[in-house]
Parts: structure tokens; sequence; C-alpha cells
């Protein structure tokens, strides 16, 4: 999980004493719904976790639903930040571009609040349509950043097979999860899990075409893939 930034939509985040408090507040958040689950995602519980009163918090925001909003536009964006200074790594190779890439993607399952957040965050998106559209960001920018370093990695591929794989290597990435998240029986294994993965992913990646890719009669899933 990575650092969370203040919301510049949010109308009290221009002063430096309101974007801390709001940092703090959401800070609390992720917290708390890791800790207790969305059952326990409280205002008087986020309010404790970030050290100031109910009446506090609910100046910057009248909801929970607010802060959870808020809270994943911030883990979005987190996401997006980090993988972006990667990619503007002049001095990398786009090969080690992707490989760093995955290796974060992967090394992030073993972080406490990423195991324990995006389960619920999954259940949640079920019910709140704001939370499943934020979901299906954050997965999408991933895909989308990935294939776009496929596609220069091996440019004789088409713009579907670039998706697909792309497709392919995250919901890998993602079945991690229950054996090198935190916490879990393979946890210590998560390092060599991401030097393997990844290396095997760009190789993958370098090697395939797309008489390979459509042999396997799974194009057709793109067609329904945002």
């Amino acid at each position: 999980m990575y650092q969370i930034n203040p919301q510049a939509r949010h109308v009290k985040a221009n002063s430096k004493k309101g974007a801390d408090r709001i940092v703090a507040i959401l800070e609390a958040a992720l917290h708390t719904l890791t800790e207790k689950g969305y059952s326990g995602f409280t205002m008087r519980n986020i309010a404790k976790q970030a050290g100031i009163s109910l009446g506090n918090i609910t100046y910057y925001y009248k909801t929970k639903e607010a802060i959870l909003h808020d809270m994943m536009d911030a883990v979005s964006e987190a996401y997006q930040g980090a993988l972006d200074k990667i990619i503007t790594d002049e001095s990398l190779t786009d090969e080690d571009k992707m490989q760093k890439v995955l290796e974060q993607l992967i090394l992030d399952l073993g972080e406490k609040e990423t195991t324990l957040f995006f389960p619920e965050i999954w259940a949640l998106s079920n019910h709140d349509a704001y939370v499943a559209e934020n979901m299906d960001r954050i997965y999408s920018r991933a895909r989308s950043l990935i294939a776009r370093l496929i596609e220069k990695i091996n440019p004789n591929l088409s713009k579907k097979s670039c998706q697909l794989l792309s497709l392919f290597i995250s919901a890998s990435i993602e079945g991690m999860t229950p054996f090198i998240g935190y916490k879990k029986e393979f946890s210590q294994a998560r390092v060599t899990m991401a030097n393997f993965a990844s290396q095997q992913f760009v190789h993958l990646a370098q090697r395939l075409n797309d008489e390979e890719i459509e042999a396997q009669s799974l194009q057709e899933l793109l067609e329904t893939t945002p």
C-alpha cells in the first residue's frame, strides 16, 4: 500500500492544516477498515484512530461513505503515482520498467493493508457503485500500463494481444494473494516469487506472437474487457 495524499478536490484541502487533517483522517480510515472490517468502519472509530473528536471529523466529512469514497480515490492515485515513478525513470529500459512494475505489484501483496484492504473493498463493490468504479479504475490503470510496456517490448504484437497478455499477467498476480500475502503460508517466499514471476512475465512478453495467443481461443474475451 502506498502513501496517501490529500484529495485536491476536497474544498477544505486548500490550507496546510486542512490538507494534513484530511490525510490523517484518510489514513485512520484505511487503518480502521483493514483492522476492523467494514462493520467497524464507523465515524467514531475513525475519529478515535485519527486522534480527533467526532465533531472535528464531521467538519471535513459528513458521512462515512464520503470518507470511504475519498479514501478510494486516494488509494487509486497512490498506486498510480508509485507506478508512474518507475515508468518515467529514463535510466531504465522498457524491459526493466516492466519487471520493476510487476515486482512492485507482487511485493505490495505482502503489505498488511493490501492483504486486508482489498478483500473488504471487493465485497463493498457489490453494493457501492462508486467503490466498484474505483476498483475497476485501479485494475484498469495497471492493466493499461502493463499493456503499453508489452507493446514497447514486443511491437509485433497486436493491441488486442497486448491487452490479453496484460490481463493474464494481472490476474496471475492477484491470484498470488492467498499464498504470499500478509501472514499467508508462503509469505516468506514473496521476494523470490516477485523476482521469478516478473522475469518470466517479461520473457513471455518478449517471445509470444499473435498466432500463439490466438491459438489459445481466448481472444474473444477482449470483446467484453474494457
